[in-house]
Parts: C-alpha cells; structure tokens; sequence
C-alpha cells in the first residue's frame, strides 16, 4: 500500500472502509483494520516512536466503557522499541482514553525479541490466546493478547490467505459491544405516483380563500396541503433501517426477515413438524426477496447508468454505488472536552447541536452593517413575480435533491409545477410586499460533514443545510436576471427597508442515522 492507492481499495461489503497507516517510504508493510457497520468505534491519535507500524482504537462498550484495540506489525529486523513502548505506555492510554481493557492483535515475530515480549505480557498482566502455530514453517508469530478473562476469548486457525505464509486467526470475543440503532426510514415509490389525480386536486383548489393572512400564514397553507397531497398520491413505505443493511435492502426485505425471525422464535418455543416446515417456508421467502431486491436495486442502477442526460459525475457515483464503495460512514463516537464519549445519538447530537451554536453566535447583533459602496446609478424599484416565471423555475428543478423539513419533495413541485405556479407566486408577491421570510422555510436539516483530522473530535465537523425546496425556489430564480445589482440595491438591514443580512441562530437538534449514512440533524433557522 502507498498513498497512490485509493481508500476504498478492497472494501468488504459489510464493513467500514480500511483504515491504513502504509509504511513510510516504500510498500511492502503497515497495518489497516476494518469494522463492521454499526459498531462504535473511534480511530485514537497516539504520539508513537518513529517507524512504529500501529493503529489503536477504542471500541464502545453499551456501559459506555472502552476497549482499547491495538493492531501491531513488528518488522523481524526492527528492534524491540514498539513491544516496550506498549509496556510502559499501556497503563496511560488506558487511563487517557477510558478503556477498562486491552487487546492487542497482529504479526509481532516475537520470537526474535522474546525478552522483550515476555516484559510486555507480565508489566501489562497480558494472556496470549493463541495456541497454535500461525506460520507455515511453525511458530506461534501472531499473537492475540490481552487482559480479558481466558473463558471470553477463543481463537480458531484458519487457511493461509492468498500468497501469504501465515495462517489467519479468527478470535471471537463476548463483548456487549455499542451499535447504532435502527431509525425509521420512509421510501417513496415515485414511479407509482399518481400525477394526474394530484394535478387534479390542486387545479379543484381555490386558492383565494386557502391563501390568506400574510406571507407565513399562506405558507404553512400551502405547506399542509402539499404534504397531505402527496401522502395520499404517493405509495409510501415506513420501517426501520439498520446501519447494517445493504443498499437494496428495503421495505419488502424487512417485512421478509421479520416474519422469518418470527418463525424462528415459534420453532424454538415449540419444536415442531408444522413448525419447522412454517420456518423453512419462510427462509425460502426471505432468500427469493432479497434476489428480488438485488436484482431490482441493480436494474435500476443500470437503467441510470443508459438514461440520458448522464454526467460523468452522476456516471461515477452510480458506479462507485454498485461497487459498494459510495456507502457515507456513520458518525463515530464524539470525545467531549472532559475525556468523556458521547456515544448515543441523542448525545452526538447534542454536542453538535452545542458546538454548531458556539460557531454560529453573532458578537453584536445590534451593530448595523457596513456601508457597502454602490456598484451601479440604477435602482429596482419593483420585482416582477409571474406565474409564467415561477412554473420555469419550478420545472427546472432536480428531481432528485433532498428535500427540507416540511418534507416536500422536488419531485411534487416539478410534476405539477403549471398547478402551483399560480399559490406560489401569489406567496412570492407577499414575501416582498411584507419584507419578511416566512419561518418554516428557515428551518434547516443539518448533515455534519467531516473536514479534516480525528473523527473523533466534533470540532473536525462542519454544518450543511437542507433547506425547503419552496424556498430555494425563491432565492435562486431570479439570481441570473438581477444578480449582485439586487442585493446592492434592494435588500439591506432587516431593521430596514429589506431583508439583507442574514444571521444563524440555533433552534432545535435530532439525530436519526439513515441506513448507515451521515445522520440529518435538524439545527438552525435563519432569521
């Protein structure tokens, strides 16, 4: 391995991407590890001696406690600095990262340094769980230690893997280990959407008695009759996703493994013909649905792939998507400022909610702008909003961005664009007329994005916001005809005579991971 080598270089479908440290200089060592979906587990910078090949992690108990995890490769010709750079370290890292526990794995050759080792094992109060040799050539080079009871660890030789000379070693540990829970997820099945009856609905609508009051209060009107309309017109199923689930396992398949679980549990309870016969019956469903679904997940793929209007951004997501390697990692446990890990949802969003809310606070929100100097002699005096312009604007739309959180979907919006031309221009005048921005669509979904450094650190996230579409509409439409003259002419302090300056204010925040991708938070609204 070497840094020409992409990350997602022999991904397992399953399990997180590799984390690597390629040895330094040239290819040939270095050691990488992988998790499977949903565990907690967090990658920890450690100072190590130079030339050290070690990852260490520490993977979250349910109690919130930790075990230190790590993964070691000793050159034969390396010298003994790594094996005692563990034994007088342990205790500290340990201590420093709140882990009751230690497991140390990898090819250590510890025969060439056995002084060494023996020191590591007794200092640390270590076990060696392997029993067997693990070279071809014999020798027990592979080593699983560590200071859990012997009864809680069993280690199994396997085949050599590939080219290699040394034997794999399968090590099962009883460990009450923290996983991500399972969140509702709701998928909308578009091309079974009936089109003609929601145009129908709301050409039938009088939106001069629906649409009164102000700005916000023509809004949340329309708001609610879109998302019932679309509730009803657009087949829809609910259930709750785990991070471990593959990409094309939906609704039908979790329906398909409950009932087999069900069975399962009734054979146990009561062994029987009938029910051992019900049982296979239902692994047989189980095995023909997920075919199903796989095949219908890769038609799909294929039918984007040939459809037009494919990009070569598009293109390569959809094949990075079927090569499994698209999949967004969860976010792991966050470290608060007092060494403690905020390893549920609720506490990872609360720290980022907090965090988010630190960065976003305006000094001195009574200070008026600057003067900004004027760019031109000219002066709009009046905005045109058409029906001719809106229906534009809306059947431009990407079908496929998220949606915000009044949960109106692009797709609503583009398909009946000629019907709700005439509500939102309507809303559009209203907006203007009042200098005022209707509430809901402030609200925001916020993805915390990693930047840069440790996982680990909430400090390495930034916000990304979802806005409603409705109101993007209405910010992005007459960009191009207006453009900088707009927001130098028109718009200044909110105390004002326009909109201008826009400040974030925290409001609310939730966490609710999605099938294993970055969890949507609901976080700020702007004002």
């Amino acid at each position: 391995m070497s840094d020409t080598v992409e990350p997602s270089f022999g991904k397992i479908k399953g399990y997180t991407k590799w984390v690597r440290k390629d040895r330094i200089g040239r290819a040939g060592g270095g050691v990488a590890v992988c998790f499977k979906n949903g565990l907690q587990t967090q990658e920890l910078s450690v100072d190590l001696p130079q030339q050290m090949e070690a990852l260490f992690f520490r993977i979250v108990l349910t109690d919130n406690s930790g075990l230190l995890l790590c993964v070691l490769y000793r050159p034969p010709r390396q010298g003994r600095f790594s094996l005692d750079f563990l034994a007088e370290e342990m205790d500290n890292l340990l201590q420093r990262h709140g882990c009751k526990n230690v497991l140390i794995v990898g090819d250590l050759n510890f025969h060439l340094e056995q002084q060494a080792y023996n020191n590591l094992v007794t200092v640390s109060g270590l076990t060696n769980h392997v029993t067997f040799q693990t070279h071809e050539r014999g020798g027990l080079l592979d080593p699983v230690l560590s200071d859990l009871p012997e009864e809680r660890i069993l280690c199994q030789q396997l085949d050599k893997v590939g080219s290699s000379d040394h034997h794999a070693v399968l090590t099962k540990i009883q460990l009450h280990v923290a996983r991500e829970k399972a969140a509702p997820r709701t998928i909308w099945l578009w091309e079974q959407a009936s089109w003609r009856d929601m145009r129908g609905a709301l050409t039938a609508t009088d939106w001069q008695t629906v649409l009164t009051g102000d700005a916000e209060e023509m809004t949340n009107a329309l708001t609610s009759i879109l998302a019932t309309l679309q509730d009803r017109h657009v087949p829809h199923r609910t259930y709750l996703a785990k991070a471990t689930n593959p990409q094309w396992f939906g609704f039908r398949c979790q329906i398909a493994a409950e009932a087999k679980y069900a069975a399962w549990r009734r054979y146990k309870q009561r062994p029987s013909q009938h029910n051992l016969t019900m049982h296979r019956a239902a692994c047989k469903r189980m095995t023909d649905t997920s075919k199903w679904a796989r095949k219908h997940w890769e038609q799909d793929l294929r039918r984007k792939l040939t459809g037009p209007g494919v990009g070569d951004k598009t293109w390569w997501t959809l094949v990075k998507e079927r090569q499994g390697v698209m999949r967004q990692e969860s976010v792991p446990p966050l470290t608060r400022q007092d060494g403690t890990t905020a390893s549920s949802s609720d506490d990872k969003a609360a720290l980022l909610a907090k965090l988010f809310a630190e960065k976003m606070q305006v000094e001195c929100p009574t200070r008026p702008p600057p003067v900004l100097p004027r760019e031109t002699a000219h002066t709009i005096t009046s905005i045109p909003i058409t029906t001719e312009l809106v229906e534009k604007a809306l059947g431009q739309l990407d079908a496929g961005k998220a949606t915000g959180p009044d949960g109106i979907s692009p797709r609503v919006l583009k398909q009946c664009a000629r019907e709700l031309s005439v509500p939102l221009a309507a809303i559009f005048s209203a907006c203007l007329a009042e200098k005022k921005w209707p509430a809901s669509w402030k609200e925001a979904y916020v993805v915390p994005v990693h930047k840069k450094g440790s996982k680990s650190d909430p400090r390495h996230y930034r916000p990304i916001s979802l806005l409603s579409v409705m109101g993007k509409v209405f910010e992005n439409w007459w960009q191009p005809s207006y453009g900088s003259t707009w927001m130098n002419t028109s718009f200044s302090h909110p105390t004002s005579s326009g909109f201008g300056q826009v400040d974030l204010l925290p409001i609310s925040f939730s966490y609710s991971p999605r099938n294993g991708r970055t969890p949507l938070t609901k976080a700020w609204t702007r004002s």
